[in-house]
């Protein structure tokens, strides 16, 4: 067995305490060994060019299928689905969710669960953020209870594709901190966003601190787990350096992740097949963490 929750025998996956092997199969490169990695898009317009090749280094993707009730512009998750099947990697989905109350959560959940079936994804990444945690901006007061009812009511239309955690953690907000276990658990994966940033060296100490905290969690839910990492990139808009990927190898060694994904956001600044002062290029990072 590779790790609490993670792969069996080459492929088969024991996730909310049941065993769901063919739609783990379906969610990484045939053969991928751990850390299965991916990267995780919204827009592709401005990347740079040779985004698409650098997929051949990857085991998954990601689109952006749903913004709440509304869907995502086609043509971004169509041309990260047409890309990856050219590369002969999967595509997950993900999209916002609002979930201010149980109502809208129910509704949102079945949505995006239509949306995923009809895109064929074999994953569903839920991203629930401020709108979901805080009650200034139209929370509820019970947020784990409205995202179990998300969580419902997409496996009532969906009940074979993998659900992932991508939501707002306890670092953001002790509001769910002493719920954090029981909410990991609602889902299949925990895919927790471990963002760092400078503009001297990626940050790689608050990195670690957040990895190390999301690996422990994921150990006491008994999940298997993807952080969603910073690409190594410098920013164009205000110089921050956003991740350290060799301090990333060397979290895997520590704490060991299933998957590894990175946010591939709508900043244009180049990060697939060029590395900086600090960075390895993004594409070398699979080489790297498997070494």
């Amino acid at each position: 067995m590779l790790g609490l929750g993670g792969l069996v025998g080459g492929g088969v996956w024991y996730m909310a305490g049941a065993l769901r092997s063919s739609s783990a199969m379906k969610a990484v490169r045939p053969g991928a060994t751990k850390p299965a990695t991916g990267l995780t898009f919204w827009l592709t317009g401005d990347l740079e060019p040779g985004w698409v090749d650098a997929l051949q280094f990857f085991d998954f993707t990601t689109g952006k299928l749903v913004n709440g009730m509304r869907p995502s512009p086609p043509e971004d998750w169509q041309a990260v689905q047409s890309a990856s099947t050219y590369a002969g990697i999967p595509m997950h989905g993900w999209g916002w969710a609002y979930a201010r109350n149980h109502d809208e959560a129910a509704r949102e959940g079945a949505y995006a669960a239509e949306a995923a079936l009809a895109a064929g994804v074999p994953a569903y990444w839920v991203n629930a953020e401020k709108h979901w945690l805080f009650p200034e901006h139209g929370g509820s007061n019970d947020p784990v209870g409205v995202m179990a009812t998300y969580v419902d009511a997409f496996r009532a239309v969906a009940p074979d594709i993998l659900l992932v955690n991508n939501c707002m953690t306890g670092w953001s907000s002790t509001r769910i901190r002493d719920r954090e276990v029981e909410l990991i658990q609602l889902f299949d994966v925990y895919g927790p966003m471990i963002y760092a940033a400078n503009k001297t060296d990626g940050n790689p100490k608050t990195q670690r601190t957040k990895w190390k905290r999301a690996h422990d969690l994921a150990q006491r839910a008994r999940r298997p787990w993807c952080p969603m990492l910073a690409t190594g990139r410098i920013s164009t808009k205000d110089g921050n350096i956003w991740g350290n990927l060799a301090g990333a190898v060397a979290l895997q060694k520590e704490y060991p992740a299933d998957w590894i994904t990175f946010w591939v956001g709508p900043d244009p600044g180049p990060r697939f097949m060029s590395p900086n002062h600090v960075n390895m290029a993004l594409a070398e990072f699979p080489g790297a963490v498997h070494a």
